[in-house]
């Protein structure tokens, strides 16, 4: 007599083995860019698959907190970002862990309304991420000095600078892109961590040694 194949229940698995499942589910490598609804670029496209989250409330909350805390978000949109901060709830919030800021070099250019959204998030995440711990920053600008015509990103706002050094718990932050000379020292002192640089290529630091000409006398 063939004897029936015993059927596993995926809940009845140890804690352990379904943790390396939701990992195998959100790698932790992957950037996920979260957009606005009127955004079409994004910078390094990436799909996250949250199916799992839906199947029943114990694997939702057992896969949200591998999920938060192993994906680097990557936020581009603030004013988008702060809704769906308050969508996800505070609960998961406090789980993120890994964020990286893309800023456009038409910052400047921007409404006031649209940078004040940047110092809002800010702020919002001093607050309620406590677990954030890994920081990637990415400013961008035009290279060249001549044709910038005011758009040299958020690199030379101070506002900006202060309000990322809100943040609290951060063990790692690395920045890529242009900004201020002072920048690094003001936030290695502020957050008490060793910043990075992310510029690895000659040309890049040149041309970064070109926009912080302008930026000697910008003291947080």
């Amino acid at each position: 007599m063939v004897q029936p194949i015993p059927q596993t229940c995926f809940l009845s698995l140890p804690r352990e083995l379904r943790d390396r499942i939701y990992k195998e589910a959100f790698p932790t490598l992957m950037t996920t860019f979260l957009l606005g609804p009127n955004q079409k670029r994004r910078p390094h496209p990436a799909y996250l698959n949250t199916s799992l989250l839906r199947t029943n409330k114990k694997i939702c909350s057992e896969a949200s907190a591998v999920l938060y805390s192993n994906t680097y978000f990557g936020i581009s949109n603030p004013e988008h970002q702060l809704k769906w901060f308050h969508t996800i709830g505070d609960h998961n919030v406090k789980r993120l862990k890994n964020l990286r800021f893309s800023v456009e070099s038409e910052y400047p250019l921007a409404n006031g309304n649209e940078r004040m959204a940047w110092y809002q998030l800010f702020r919002f995440l001093a607050c309620k991420a406590t677990g954030l711990r890994r920081i990637l920053l990415y400013l961008d600008a035009e290279e060249d000095d001549e044709d910038i015509q005011g758009a040299y990103g958020a690199g030379r706002d101070v506002r900006f600078l202060r309000e990322l050094g809100r943040l609290h718990n951060v063990q790692s932050i690395t920045i890529r892109g242009y900004y201020s000379k002072h920048w690094l020292s003001y936030l290695t002192e502020k957050m008490g961590i060793k910043v990075e640089e992310g510029w690895r290529k000659e040309e890049a630091w040149e041309t970064l040694t070109r926009y912080q000409l302008a930026t000697e006398d910008m003291i947080p």
